[in-house]
């Protein structure tokens, strides 16, 4: 529900900003051990939110 909730808002802002929003939810009650396990997971994440930026145009050449 949460996620469900925070995806739709982060979609609504995007599209009321013109600006591409990214999303990565790790799973409740995880432990540590789980999430250090899923570092990777996480860097792709990130890594895919650094594509998307590069690829928007300069503000400034708006």
């Amino acid at each position: 529900m949460i996620t469900d909730a925070a995806a739709q808002r982060l979609s609504d802002v995007s599209l009321e900003r013109d600006t591409p929003v990214t999303l990565g939810v790790t799973g409740p009650g995880m432990s540590a051990a789980e999430a250090r396990e899923r570092v990777d997971n996480a860097a792709k994440a990130v890594d895919g939110a650094l594509d998307l930026v590069a690829e928007l145009p300069d503000p400034d050449q708006r």
